[in-house]
């Protein structure tokens, strides 16, 4: 399980959101390593979030690869960038990620 912070450096946006995850300001949020792979390599690139943890643990086997799938088909496309917070970085795929908001 890994484990991501959001840092506001900018004190523009205390809370943001990414593929549906909320993050507070300096508050880790845990995310499975398997289920959120592609978010986490983005969100590894990105100056406002820290991502720590990433591997140590296995994530539960029992997630079907289904699931996986629904989940991916969920995210879409979305922005790296709170709203007026920073740049958009490239996923290791190298495709541009588009359409993260700010929540506050």
């Amino acid at each position: 399980m890994a484990r991501v912070t959001y840092f506001d450096h900018e004190r523009a946006c205390p809370t943001t959101a990414f593929h549906g995850i909320e993050f507070e300001h300096k508050v880790p949020v845990t995310l499975d390593d398997n289920l959120h792979a592609d978010t986490l390599d983005i969100l590894e690139q990105n100056r406002f979030f820290k991502v720590e943890d990433r591997g140590k643990r296995q994530a539960d086997p029992l997630i079907s690869e289904p699931a996986k799938a629904r989940e991916a088909s969920e995210m879409g496309s979305h922005s790296l960038s709170p709203s007026g917070c920073g740049t958009t970085p490239r996923g290791k795929s190298g495709r541009l990620v588009t359409g993260m908001t700010g929540l506050g």
